[in-house]
């Protein structure tokens, strides 16, 4: 289970951490908050595949 998430230099979300409760939890924000940013960098995480990134996120990531 995931209990915490620390995001840095990504699209959106320069300095993020989160922490998850057991159970359901539930992502909300207003546009161009980070929301998408978080759930992208939570398909990156737990992804066994290749990703397409643009280059923009490439060189923040790698």
């Amino acid at each position: 289970m995931l209990k915490s998430i620390k995001i840095k230099n990504f699209p959106s979300l320069k300095n993020f951490n989160m922490e998850f409760n057991s159970g359901l939890n539930v992502i909300i924000g207003e546009n161009d908050a980070g929301n998408t940013s978080l759930i992208d960098s939570l398909k990156i995480l737990f992804s066994k595949k290749k990703i397409d990134m643009n280059d923009s996120m490439k060189s923040k990531i790698l």
